[in-house]
């Protein structure tokens, strides 16, 4: 190679100093064709034909002396016989440093032994636009990305022909970042651009590819793919909303995931042992567990990125309201089924008596209906056999009066009907035998009817006198 380098500087200098009109005479050179079209950085051939004019052998070196093209030869260095010609197939590629347009492949020989005998040709070239060579010179990229910080991505690309590039565009295309830069670019230049992103919270973890694209509208387009990580991001939130009035309280809890990955998570209840004979949940606890002097409910659940799960504990004293409402309902109605249907009354309405003694006392028995109309109702009083009855009633007499074995006197009424709510109010008078002085019992009356095939029989308090009081 320094070989071939150095003979082509002596072709060059001989070149330079002598007159093409002498080297004509002992050799001469020429190519073929003398004028083609090409291509920076795309091969073409041509031949060269060295003539040696002079009388005796000798050995020529040939060659290309511009270092812009980039040559390719069987040899370069030949011994040709007097009057003898050779011709050998060069092959050129441009260098991409060259201007587009007319070029001059300069191609010369010269002596070995003398170097004034030289000789040199040239090839025109119309140099064609090449076509458009963009590199990525840097792709800089966050090897993991921050789903909370800005990140950004740094991009160089190179022109590496010696034309400029215009109307050129870099593309950014990826499930995390997208944009798009027109831009030119000299002759052997380049540019940086940086591309600012943020990263979505929902994107799952894992490896992304992000690809970037140089292209014009000449159909030229290079790409490039670069593999970024998005990590895992762990965010769960919760938020608790309560509300109440007298008898019912309600708890929602609302856990949130806002990270980008499958999480586990947990909600947790405490309840009084009282509130939890009046708490509803929904869902229902995965478990209740009594901790110290209170119950624990958790709910144990997954939560995928973006999603939430709530609970709701609703603790309602309703149902205290309607067990007491319904007690009394239950009261009442047991009160009116199992009451007396006759309310029967006997009552002392008047009185004569001494300090010491009791000498004559009027009755008066009262029956209110307070069921259905009633029909054959019996009323039956008793007196004492130390008393004799007067004949004085009041509206409604006795049916019978009728002395028993034990010598006291029994009254006895027939009613044929008491509608509902009818009251019937009897009376009597009786006078004692003797002055009694202390206390003494009335026996009690009693007014009875039947209900079906049953005798219901109601009885009246009993009376106690004592004499010596008014």
């Amino acid at each position: 190679m320094q070989k071939s380098v150095l003979l082509v500087g002596v072709l060059f200098i001989s070149l330079c100093l002598l007159p093409l009109s002498i080297a004509a005479n002992d050799v001469s050179i020429r190519v073929d064709p003398q004028s083609t079209t090409a291509k920076a950085n795309e091969p073409f051939s041509f031949d060269v034909t060295i003539s040696n004019n002079g009388i005796t052998s000798d050995t020529f070196a040939f060659n290309v002396i511009d270092f812009n093209w980039y040559v390719s030869a069987k040899r370069t260095i030949a011994t040709i016989d007097a009057g003898k010609s050779i011709t050998e197939r060069f092959t050129v590629t441009p260098s991409s440093k060259l201007a587009p347009g007319r070029q001059l492949v300069q191609v010369a020989t010269s002596s070995t032994s003398d170097s004034s005998i030289s000789a040199r040709t040239e090839l025109l070239v119309d140099l064609l636009s090449p076509p458009t060579d963009i590199e990525f010179l840097d792709v800089l990229t966050p090897k993991t990305v921050s789903l909370t910080d800005p990140n950004e991505i740094q991009i160089t690309v190179e022109n590496r022909n010696n034309i400029i590039e215009s109307d050129l565009t870099l593309t950014i295309a990826s499930s995390i970042v997208t944009d798009s830069k027109n831009f030119d670019l000299n002759q052997l230049a380049s540019k940086t651009f940086t591309i600012p992103f943020t990263a979505s919270k929902e994107l799952p973890p894992g490896p992304i590819e992000i690809k970037i694209t140089t292209s014009n509208p000449n159909g030229f387009s290079k790409s490039i793919s670069k593999t970024i990580d998005i990590p895992e991001e762990i965010s769960v939130l919760e938020f608790e909303s309560n509300s109440a009035n007298l008898l019912e309280k309600s708890t929602t809890i609302t856990k949130v995931n806002e990270g980008n990955a499958i999480t586990g998570a947990v909600i947790k209840r405490e309840i009084t042992p009282l509130d939890r004979r009046f708490a509803s949940f929904d869902p229902a606890p995965d478990s209740f567990t009594k901790e110290g002097g209170a119950y624990i409910a958790t709910w144990a659940f997954k939560l995928a990125p973006g999603s939430e799960f709530a609970v709701q504990a609703d603790i309602s004293y309703y149902i205290i309201v309607v067990v007491v409402v319904l007690i009394l309902l239950l009261s009442i109605i047991l009160y009116f089924m199992l009451r007396d249907r006759m309310i029967f009354q006997k009552r002392l309405i008047r009185l004569r008596q001494t300090k010491e003694s009791i000498s004559h006392i009027k009755i008066l028995l009262t029956i209110k209906n307070r069921g259905r109309a009633v029909e054959n109702v019996k009323v039956v009083d008793r007196l004492p056999n130390f008393v004799t009855l007067e004949k004085e009633f009041g509206t409604v007499r006795p049916a019978s009066i009728k002395k028993s074995s034990s010598k006291s006197t029994i009254l006895r009424w027939n009613v044929e009907k008491l509608a509902r709510n009818e009251e019937l109010i009897l009376s009597y008078e009786m006078k004692c035998k003797l002055h009694i002085i202390g206390r003494f019992i009335l026996p009690r009356a009693i007014v009875a009817h039947k209900k079906g095939k049953k005798l219901v029989k109601t009885y009246s308090s009993q009376l106690t006198l004592a004499s010596g009081k008014k």
